[in-house]
């Protein structure tokens, strides 16, 4: 039980903090310039002068890749030099659909997203290249984009349902080994049949109560720390307290899908 007592107070720190960004947001409207792209005072928007940027495609087009293929999911994706060594597998993945994975419940990049990405690499895939937004027909019509990143709700805010369970911490911290063809497929966490399916071995690591349940075990209280999951060699963050008590309430509620 080590930790929940932490997880009480961060929970309190955390709900005021929510509050607060909540409230900001209010204040962060967006307006459009003559191309009819959003731009805004003190956000990270797109204008037609923007210069289209290694930072602008890999925290605009390819969030959602870079949030992933971080660590042991190949391709790595953490760099400038990682981009430029796999951009031919990014790019047929991107422009055939299967990235972001939609039958892993991300959405799809849009039309600007994609364009940005194709005129990134026709200038040469440096770090700020000669281009602007405004040589990028696609993203003239977009409406209002903003760049910065929406503000991540804390996830004790979320649903208890496996809808969050699987964006907010299965996707980036499990689904590298728990897959089908993973290291750990015997184990799979998606999709959510798989995943309570006892006769595959893993619905046996999400029974009830969650605080003795094998997952919990997995990730806070195995004898050697070197045992914990993730494990460290993937180089992928730990589970933070507000994730943990996040799956233990989930089991306790008896694993709710939406």
């Amino acid at each position: 039980m080590r930790g929940w007592s932490y997880i009480t107070t961060y929970k309190k720190a955390a709900l005021f903090t929510a509050v607060l960004v909540l409230a900001s947001c209010n204040y962060n409207t967006q307006k459009a310039n003559s191309n009819g792209i959003g731009i805004g005072p003190d956000q990270g928007s797109l204008s037609g002068n923007t210069i289209i940027s290694f930072e602008l495609v890999s925290n605009f087009s390819l969030s959602t890749c870079t949030k992933c293929h971080a660590g042991v999911n190949k391709p790595t994706l953490d760099s400038i030099e990682t981009f430029r060594a796999n951009i031919s597998t990014v790019m047929s993945q991107v422009d055939g659909g299967q990235m972001p994975p939609a039958n892993k419940g991300f959405s799809p990049l849009n039309d600007c997203q994609k364009a940005l990405l194709r005129k990134w690499v026709d200038t040469g895939m440096a770090e700020k290249s000669v281009a602007t937004v405004a040589d990028v027909p696609e993203c003239k019509t977009a409406g209002p984009i903003n760049t910065t990143p929406d503000p991540v709700t804390p996830i004790e805010l979320m649903p208890l349902n496996y809808d969050t369970l699987n964006t907010r911490i299965i996707q980036p911290k499990c689904i590298m080994c728990h897959d089908t063809g993973g290291e750990a497929e015997l184990y799979p966490f998606y999709p959510y049949s798989l995943m309570m399916d006892k006769d595959l071995g893993s619905g046996n690591e999400w029974k009830a109560p969650g605080n003795q349940s094998k997952v919990h075990r997995a990730i806070i209280a195995a004898d050697d720390d070197d045992d914990l999951m993730p494990p460290l060699d993937s180089k992928i963050p730990r589970l933070t307290p507000a994730e943990i008590d996040y799956i233990v309430r989930w089991i306790d509620a008896g694993h709710p899908e939406k």
